[in-house]
């Protein structure tokens, strides 16, 4: 969570500088935070859910929050819809039973994820795992 709130202040604190749109995030900024957070967002079910466009969170919850998320290069954005490269690798965490969560082996590589804007936030249509 800690990465995420980073991630969304340094996002802040840049598209402030020199720019017109103090404080505001620019549309790639809110899509890269919608996917860089989804693996934190994963420790509880509800965020996990809200996540997503509604009835398209993948039912294995475990293997996002298990995952090392990281989005390379630039999100291509056309009207309310996204695509994302996401290159995807094995979290680092440890911990057995957070949040009654158990760490899930997975695997590595780059996915092109989807998102889709509702009501002014980008949510996560589809999110495949290598």
């Amino acid at each position: 969570m800690r990465v995420c709130l980073g991630l969304l202040f340094s996002a802040l604190i840049l598209a402030g500088c020199g720019k017109a749109t103090e404080g505001k995030l620019t549309e790639t900024d809110e899509v890269v935070a919608s996917v860089a957070c989804l693996n934190d967002l994963a420790m509880d079910e509800k965020s996990f859910q809200g996540a997503f466009v509604a009835g398209t969170a993948p039912k294995n919850r475990a293997a996002y929050f298990s995952s090392a998320i990281e989005v390379t290069g630039s999100p291509v954005i056309s009207g309310d819809g996204a695509t994302v490269t996401v290159k995807i690798s094995q979290g680092n965490s440890s911990t057995e039973g957070v949040k009654n969560i158990k760490v899930a082996k997975i695997g590595s590589g780059e996915v092109t994820w989807k998102l889709k804007k509702e009501e002014n936030s980008w949510k996560i249509q589809d999110a495949p795992l290598p």
